[in-house]
């Protein structure tokens, strides 16, 4: 038999191989006894202020609109007879178009709002200006409220942008004609009161917090005007009537999202 002799090269791999899988096997078993080792003791001394912060859920609130019934709803003026920006046509009705006519609706009413308030509280002095800075952060607040209630329900969908941009846009509006002490009331004011009350307790809304900020708001401002125009003794009288058939017709605009 002839023997195959290996050359120095071969006997050195074949004798350094084993070593090598012998050293990285004891490596890895001491790594791993460590680190099991030290992980109880790691866990012991965290600190719970370097952890990362567990972010509650988002919690929105859907509520359901049912059909506001024929006998408590008012007629509506129609949108030339109302004061502010009137709606702008979209000449795309597609869903991205609707929305940026929305946004675009609601920053101009918005900039016409800011321009009338300014130039109405020009004309107080100083105390009387503060009470009136006061009225529009209780109406502002009562704003973000209410459309965010009455388009909750749509909250996620395409059209959640357009729909909440153009209730932003009317109570803008409405703000508008109140400032401008604008509109004739329709009904006698006991039966508008009435009315507003079996609409809040149809929608199952008496407490919500858009409601509740938007009594606040009437009543603030309607004590303002009773002051500005301290010759009419009927001023604030009027100016609740006016205002809560104003809030009638945002509520059937609610109804009429479903």
């Amino acid at each position: 038999m002839i023997a195959v002799r290996q050359s120095p090269k071969s006997h050195i791999q074949s004798s350094v191989q084993p070593m090598v899988k012998r050293g990285i096997s004891w490596l890895g078993t001491t790594v791993l006894g460590l680190s099991m080792a030290i992980a109880p003791a790691l866990a012991q001394d965290a600190d719970p202020s370097l952890e990362s912060p567990t972010e509650p859920p988002i919690e929105r609130v859907r509520l359901v609109i049912p059909t506001l019934p024929p006998s408590l709803q008012l007629e509506a003026a129609t949108p030339a007879e109302i004061p502010g920006v009137a709606r702008p046509y979209c000449f795309d009705q597609g869903q991205f178009s609707l929305n940026a006519c929305a946004v675009r609706w609601a920053e101009t009413s918005e900039f016409l709002r800011s321009q009338i308030s300014t130039d109405f509280a020009q004309q107080f002095d100083e105390n009387m200006q503060i009470e009136f800075a006061v009225i529009e952060r209780l109406w502002s607040d009562f704003r973000d409220l209410h459309c965010g209630a009455m388009t909750s329900p749509f909250m996620g969908s395409s059209s959640y942008r357009m729909l909440y941009h153009n209730c932003v846009a009317t109570v803008t509006n409405d703000r508008i004609a109140d400032i401008q002490q604008w509109g004739t009331p329709t009904a006698p004011a006991i039966q508008s009161r009435y009315r507003l009350q079996a609409i809040l307790r149809f929608f199952d809304i008496t407490a919500l917090p858009a409601q509740r900020q938007w009594e606040r708001y009437q009543t603030r401002h309607c004590r303002f005007e009773a002051q500005l125009f301290g010759d009419r003794p009927d001023q604030e009288r009027q100016c609740y009537h006016r205002l809560t058939e104003s809030r009638i017709l945002q509520l059937q605009g609610w109804s009429a999202l479903r």
